[in-house]
């Protein structure tokens, strides 16, 4: 009686299936790579939306700005500037609830959450959750993985000092008019500003606005 061949895959079947499995697995790593990117750049979108609508809501209230919004010469909502948005309960930033009193207005602001560098974008957030030890200082020294430190993706922002419904930033060292009470922007994943106008570059093409390019004030 003739003996039953033993039923399995031959040693180049299964080198063929591990190769569709590795191409398959390539693309599913390449595509969840995109996703996550697509992610952190329109939360990055939803950040500088919300703090230029916030930066508003203050001046609507106050119907004029605050002194540390105006006299802040490096126009970054880090620790000390974003300080505000605790006073008018905006943005959610975390802080110790012991040393400032909402019903005084009175006490000394302390950061303490994932925020403590101040008002950041979601690649140097990610960052500050990972680090829970760095302080409000430690910005400058703490790098993101996608490149700069933490305070190269503090959020940068201009406000309508005039009065006249047209705000004037100064992105990157060129100016750009808008209209709206305010304007915030971030350097985007790689936390390096490109130019604003002119030849446009990679760096450029990751930074993120508050408001839609090609809608500016001449």
């Amino acid at each position: 009686m003739r003996k039953k061949l033993k039923e399995g895959f031959t040693l180049v079947e299964m080198l063929v299936v591990m190769g569709i499995i590795a191409v398959l697995s390539g693309s599913l790593i390449i595509g969840m790579g995109r996703i996550r990117k697509s992610a952190q750049r329109a939360k990055a979108q939803e950040t500088v939306s919300n703090t230029a609508a916030a930066l508003g809501i203050i001046f609507q209230t106050e119907m004029n700005w605050p002194k540390i919004l105006v006299n802040n010469n490096n126009k970054q909502l880090d620790a000390r500037t974003s300080h505000v948005f605790v006073r008018f309960k905006l943005l959610g930033l975390s802080y110790d609830s012991k040393t400032y009193s909402h019903a005084t207005h009175k006490g000394t602001i302390k950061l303490t959450g994932s925020d403590r560098c101040g008002v950041v974008d979601p690649w140097a957030l990610t960052t500050l959750k990972r680090n829970n030890s760095a302080a409000e200082g430690d910005g400058e020294e703490l790098k993101v993985d996608t490149g700069g430190t933490v305070k190269d993706h503090i959020l940068w922002y201009a406000i309508d000092v005039d009065g006249d419904g047209i705000t004037e930033a100064s992105v990157n060292g060129e100016t750009v008019k808008v209209r709206a009470p305010a304007c915030v922007w971030c350097a985007g994943a790689d936390g390096v500003l490109g130019p604003y106008k002119g030849k446009r570059t990679k760096a450029a093409d990751d930074d993120v606005y508050s408001w839609a390019r090609g809608q500016e004030v001449e």
